[in-house]
């Protein structure tokens, strides 16, 4: 795994400067190699800040053009809606939509 350290201040630090509402029920989340990845709720809207070093920093810029060509099909990626770096590690937050992890889908879906 190539996960960083991320400690929570730091994920309520880069929240902060994004957001003029409070940051609430922040809690990680499970999935990745190459990010810590944090849900939480801004006014009542859920997103998710996906955190990662230098070296993974790329995919948050991946991910961004990924959503944005597949804005108007029916696959769920939610448009980064802000980026930006924290010290060392390199930040994507964007709007939590309803689904499962690649990982997990099992079956005929796989």
């Amino acid at each position: 795994m190539f996960k960083p350290l991320v400690e929570i201040h730091q994920v309520r630090d880069a929240l902060a400067a994004h957001f003029d509402a409070p940051v609430q029920d922040l809690s990680p989340i499970d999935v990745g190699q190459m990010a810590r990845v944090f849900s939480f709720t801004v006014n009542g809207m859920n997103y998710v800040a996906r955190f990662t070093t230098k070296r993974a920093a790329e995919t948050i810029k991946k991910d961004r053009c990924i959503a944005d060509r597949l804005a108007s099909s029916i696959v769920p990626v939610p448009p980064i809606i802000h980026s930006g770096i924290s010290g060392d590690l390199y930040y994507g937050i964007a709007r939590r939509v309803p689904g499962a992890p690649l990982r997990a889908i099992h079956g005929e879906d796989n």
